[in-house]
């Protein structure tokens, strides 16, 4: 079959960006031109999500077979103003007015008028265009621009939050051809805000194997030789449920008697503080994070809005079990679909599942097991690869 030329539309691209939407994002790109695709990634020149200051060089670049056009940035994100506007808008009743929305999405970002102007000159050579997630303006410039032009189909990375069922986002949504869902969940949320009709393709995300590393020397680079701990990793902040998963595991600490501590890996936004219960290792290397992963007793998950969580997924195929919050329906439904482990729904669920996973090695084994199990059969990177590939030639030949 003929190669397609692929349009890949994110927020913030490359090997120093670590986000599950952005690795995503690059994990797509890479596979497709590994299977001979002309794949192209329009981003911009921010590392950094808080600020979208520019990094990176604007201009093209190439990146393990994949050309990457970088657009600078306009001006950078005040994370203050964000909040205090994000504050004004009624996420209950949503009466706020349009503009209000559009000026949200303004200081959302990342604005940038040179990657509008690409996609003008540039988006109907493609034969489709992917964009990624649809929190943040770039998606809004592909679908402005692009819709009845050029197939698109997009990696929504939705869930139930309260930004997804914002007006303009909604119109966004409505305006894409077709979705590349992580999981069922994922599909029954759009499909319930755009109608039976909605072209859904539950397709998953391809989760690698990761390599072999020497865990104890980087662990001991971490000073956690010899240290029975438990894990949560990636982005410490609030909206990801960190700051309360790690109140509950304090609380843990102080009413039972186990000799389990809290490793909390990644980029500290909240600023949290180590303690005698809980440390805070800011960013680690991706050894580590394989170290991490490897030698945890479980991984916690408790990000209430997540549409696959590839940690989760990253956990299990190290052999690790999780424990997950019942907040989120993605979450359960992975945990229910690979009997990986445990969920919880309070701070009494909370001990009784670490109690289980702390004191009971073959159980928590079993857990382990079967978690990878799950990650090997539905998450192959091969198979998710040529599920991907069938949807995008499926949306080409539909125009």
């Amino acid at each position: 079959m003929s190669a397609l030329r692929v349009l890949v539309v994110v927020q913030r691209y490359g090997v120093e960006v670590n986000g599950g939407a952005e690795q995503h994002a690059r994990w797509l790109a890479e596979s497709l031109a590994n299977r001979g695709h002309d794949v192209h990634v329009l981003t911009t020149c921010a590392r950094d999500y808080t600020s979208w200051s520019n990094y990176y060089d604007a201009g093209e670049s190439t990146l393990n077979g994949v050309s990457v056009h970088r657009c600078r940035v306009d001006a950078e994100r005040d994370m203050d103003e964000f909040n205090r506007f994000s504050e004004q808008l009624d996420f209950a009743g949503y009466s706020h007015s349009s503009e209000t929305e559009i000026r949200w999405l303004e200081l959302q970002g990342p604005c940038s008028a040179a990657l509008d102007t690409w996609l003008v000159d540039h988006g109907s050579t493609f034969d489709v265009v992917v964009p990624f997630t649809y929190l943040y303006r770039p998606s809004h410039h592909v679908t402005h621009r692009l819709s009845g032009v050029v197939p698109i189909v997009m990696h929504a990375t939705a869930h139930d939050e309260p930004p997804f069922h914002l007006r303009l986002i909604q119109t966004l949504i409505g305006r894409v051809d077709r979705f590349l869902c992580s999981t069922p969940e994922e599909a029954d949320l759009l499909t319930s805000c755009l109608g039976p009709k909605t072209s859904c393709d539950v397709v998953g995300i391809g989760v690698p194997e990761r390599p072999h590393v020497d865990a104890d020397r980087e662990l001991a680079a971490l000073g956690l030789d010899d240290t029975n701990f438990v894990l949560i990793l990636g982005r410490v902040d609030g909206s990801k449920g960190v700051i309360e998963a790690v109140e509950l595991f304090r609380q843990f600490r102080r009413h039972h008697d186990v000799d389990l501590h809290l490793v909390v890996a990644g980029q500290n936004v909240a600023g949290l503080v180590s303690d005698d219960a809980a440390t805070m290792t800011g960013f680690v290397s991706d050894d580590q994070v394989t170290a991490l992963l490897q030698r945890a007793c479980c991984l916690i998950q408790p990000s209430r809005f997540e549409s696959f969580s590839l940690v989760l997924c990253e956990a299990w195929a190290s052999g690790t079990p999780t424990l997950v919050t019942a907040g989120s329906d993605v979450l359960v439904g992975h945990t229910q679909r690979s009997r990986g482990g445990l969920i919880y729904d309070d701070a009494d669920s909370f001990d009784d599942a670490l109690l289980t996973l702390a004191n009971d090695p073959e159980r928590s084994q079993r857990f382990g097991v079967s978690g990878r199990r799950y990650v090997q059969a539905l998450f192959s990177p091969d198979v998710v690869t040529s599920r991907i590939e069938n949807v995008l030639r499926a949306a080409v030949a539909e125009t």
